[in-house]
């Protein structure tokens, strides 16, 4: 709405000026109108990016055995800067829900934010991505996370290979009781 807003100024200004003539009468200001132009639209150069790496997982026939619409916990969760498992989600044809992403949400005292709503999964496993390890070695946590899994309906637990993973692979197999399946960069458990 801003930039729209803006351009629309900018397009009644410059009508005005020239209804009054005085664009045409002072060439200097169109040519500098013409070069603040020009110049917005010359890029930040060099763009600052980070490849984003798609494990072949979620573009293969193996995330069809996540059944339609089930809800899917991942490893690194959606929440910014990680935004990688919302592109994922997206390449397997949203063929799953996922917990977290890069929204706005409300927190304690009903004002947005970007950083509210953690689940224990999200919280147990971001100590794996920062070299803290994960501790499932409580029992009240993995209570926890079975009773979260329960309540959101979870149905698969999809863990790519990043900073931390073995950490949560290994979470996830105490949680579970048995490994998962590692397939196209990804480990998997079918609950």
């Amino acid at each position: 709405y801003v930039v729209l807003m803006a351009a629309v100024l900018l397009a009644v200004g410059l009508d005005r000026l020239h209804a009054d003539g005085l664009l045409q009468r002072r060439r200097w200001l169109t040519g500098l109108l013409a070069g603040l132009v020009v110049l917005s639209l010359v890029p930040d150069w060099p763009y600052a990016y980070e490849r984003a790496h798609t494990p072949s997982y979620f573009t293969s026939s193996e995330v069809t055995r996540i059944p339609r619409d089930a809800v899917a916990l991942t490893y690194p969760v959606p929440r910014f800067p990680s935004s990688e498992p919302m592109q994922w989600q997206a390449l397997a044809g949203y063929r799953y829900r996922s917990v977290g992403g890069y929204l706005i949400t409300p927190d304690e005292q009903g004002h947005g934010t970007f950083r509210g709503g953690k689940t224990t999964w999200e919280r147990v496993t971001s100590q794996a991505a920062v070299g803290r390890g994960v501790q499932l070695f409580n029992p009240g946590t993995a209570m926890q996370l079975r009773v979260e899994m329960r309540r959101l309906g979870v149905r698969a637990i999809l863990v790519a290979d990043r900073r931390g993973s073995d950490a949560v692979i290994e979470l996830v197999t105490m949680l579970l009781g048995r490994p998962g399946e590692s397939r196209g960069g990804v480990t998997a458990w079918y609950v």
